[in-house]
């Protein structure tokens, strides 16, 4: 499983010298034998995450363990819990007291299909709100395409503006090309009144990074929503897999450009 991780590191890993470095580090640690008393997939998991994470500063980069078997046919379980209701990355949509307009997002699909329909249904009810509170606090990132739809709806159509970049790397080379996230049309604007950015922790990768751009992207105030991040101090759970050994940022890196022209990730 070590060399497996070493292989898909440095040939899929967006930044080639810490591919290098995390490939040094969990080796030395096989080699040293750091990894021979654990039996447990989880405990496993855990501390191949740590050692990679320890040298990448990447949550992305996480394994986790492979899932538990079924139970047998006629075996008696727990009850499950309910799960919460989600559709198209939204779990509630809701106008609360004061005319305030909420919207709980737990991730970022593609805006074809449900995603962008769901989105310009949400905006459309609420759009007579006084303001909006967009609850990111268990938001765990996704499409920049959905990222940059959802982005679209509080600026004003007439300027265009640049709400992303994501550079990727070619496998197995140390060739990189970006796309490019700009506004998209949508059916109806929010305009000219507060949104509020709940955030945690717990926020994570483009729900953290990239949707955090439509701050810094707006405009006079005439021309776009005025926009307040309200982050709340909780934990944070980060993402990879033991079984597949993959992750979704391994060949991929979001920025942004700054109004000086300064990239940042």
């Amino acid at each position: 499983m070590v060399e497996k991780a070493d292989v898909l590191l440095t040939a899929n890993y967006i930044f080639p010298d810490r591919a290098g470095d995390a490939k040094a580090k969990i080796d030395a640690a096989l080699a040293a034998g750091d990894y021979d008393s654990i039996t447990a997939p989880e405990a496993f998991a855990e501390k191949l995450t740590s050692d990679l994470q320890s040298v990448t500063h990447d949550k992305h980069v996480r394994v986790f363990p492979p899932p538990a078997p079924r139970p047998a046919a006629g075996a008696t379980t727990a009850p499950a819990r309910a799960p919460q209701r989600v559709y198209a990355g939204f779990s509630r949509v809701d106008r609360l007291k004061g005319n305030i307009g909420y919207i709980k997002l737990l991730n970022f699909p593609d805006s074809a299909g449900p995603f962008g329909q769901t989105a310009n249904q949400a905006i459309t009810d609420l759009a007579g709100s006084n303001a909006l509170i967009i609850d990111m606090r268990d938001n765990g990132g996704g499409s920049p395409d959905g990222i940059a739809y959802l982005c679209s709806f509080f600026f004003d159509p007439k300027t265009p503006v640049h709400i992303n970049g994501f550079v990727n790397r070619k496998s197995g080379t140390n060739e990189f090309s970006t796309e490019e996230s700009y506004m998209r049309p949508v059916p109806v604007s929010y305009l000219g009144k507060p949104v509020y950015l709940l955030t945690s922790k717990r926020t994570f990768s483009g729900g953290r990074n990239s949707f955090m751009t439509c701050r810094r992207r707006r405009g006079p105030a005439s021309s776009a929503s005025h926009w307040r991040r309200c982050q709340s101090r909780r934990h944070q759970t980060p993402s990879f897999r033991l079984r597949h050994l993959h992750s979704w940022r391994a060949g991929g890196e979001s920025h942004y450009q700054e109004p000086t022209g300064k990239v940042r990730a």
